[in-house]
């Protein structure tokens, strides 16, 4: 059985993946919605808000091969090989928390205005 990578890895991937946005897409991060964002989700994840899909983003970042799927986990993008189903929803949560955090800090979002009074 493969095992769940820690929050540390997490956390470095994430890194790696947003860095790598910042050099070849840059402003990505103000493309993101991060009320939509899911990673499990392949039109609601990173490259699926990006490219129009996950697979369509793997496409724009190289050639399709199975070398891109390796690449995109290590770059936080994907979960693969976690084991039981469950134990990958739980890394893609933690996915989706990680890269909501590289979000807010690229594309700092205004506090909410209180309610007018009458």
């Amino acid at each position: 059985m493969s095992r769940i990578p820690d929050w540390a890895g997490e956390r470095d991937a994430v890194a790696r993946g947003a860095a790598w946005l910042d050099a070849h897409e840059p402003g990505w991060a103000g493309a993101i919605d991060p009320a939509l964002l899911q990673m499990e989700h392949c039109n609601r994840c990173v490259l699926g808000q990006l490219f129009d899909g996950f697979y369509h983003g793997l496409a724009r970042i190289g050639p399709p091969d199975r070398s891109l799927i390796p690449w995109a986990v290590a770059h936080g993008f994907t979960v693969v090989g976690a084991g039981k189903r469950v134990q990958e929803l739980t890394v893609f949560a933690r996915l989706t928390k990680l890269w909501r955090e590289e979000v807010s800090r690229r594309v700092p979002r205004s506090p909410q205005q209180p309610e007018k009074q009458p």
